[in-house]
């Protein structure tokens, strides 16, 4: 009984913060990186981050359809997520979680981290062209899935902010699906499983 309690407890923690984490994805792609906030009006760092994701990361390397075609300085994907800094940011959810539920705020900031890896290596993926070796995870049901659901944020900019963790998009109705033209081009793209680009 003791083991179910705490696999049940462990279980119960993983989907809280799954959600949390969506929702903190939610608002900071969707609100901190697409639009002027007293954030980014009184912090270089928020204002940077915005410049960098709505008007370099979208508006210059990759507008519209273009999603796969990194070059120079595009290539470096400067909107990465500094596992240190997020941390520290979301000390005011784990911090109280410490004192009521230990395992609760370890599986938070675990979550936290390891949600800071996967934006990190995904949002690359899905815009650059690997070399063949490197391509494992690119080539995954899972990252093309991610891809496809990035792809269409791509072009409805106020939809689909859900990077990796999708479900408050759906919760607020921003989720944008598909039309068959975009079904066309993902498919130019490879991001449908049945036509993988992999030697392009």
């Amino acid at each position: 009984m003791a083991v179910l309690s705490f696999l049940s407890d462990v279980f119960f923690w993983l989907c809280l913060t799954y959600l949390i984490l969506s929702l903190i994805e939610f608002v900071s792609h969707g609100v901190l990186m697409h639009q002027p906030t007293w954030l980014s009006r009184h912090f270089k760092y928020f204002q940077d981050t915005l410049d960098e994701h709505r008007s370099f990361h979208h508006a210059e390397c990759f507008p519209g359809r273009k999603m796969d075609q990194g070059e120079g300085d595009c290539l470096k994907i400067n909107i990465k997520l500094r596992p240190g800094l997020s941390i520290f940011g979301s000390c005011w959810i784990w911090g109280p979680l410490l004192y009521f539920s230990p395992l609760g705020a370890c599986i938070f900031v675990l979550g936290f981290l390891a949600h800071n890896l996967a934006w990190n290596l995904v949002h690359v993926q899905m815009h650059t062209k690997l070399p063949k070796r490197a391509r494992w995870f690119q080539r995954s049901r899972l990252c093309l899935f991610l891809a496809r659901y990035h792809y269409m944020h791509h072009i409805y900019p106020r939809k689909n902010h859900n990077v990796v963790c999708p479900l408050i998009d759906w919760v607020m109705r921003t989720y944008q699906s598909p039309s068959e033209k975009d079904l066309e081009a993902m498919k130019a793209l490879g991001f449908l499983p049945e036509t993988r680009k992999i030697d392009a």
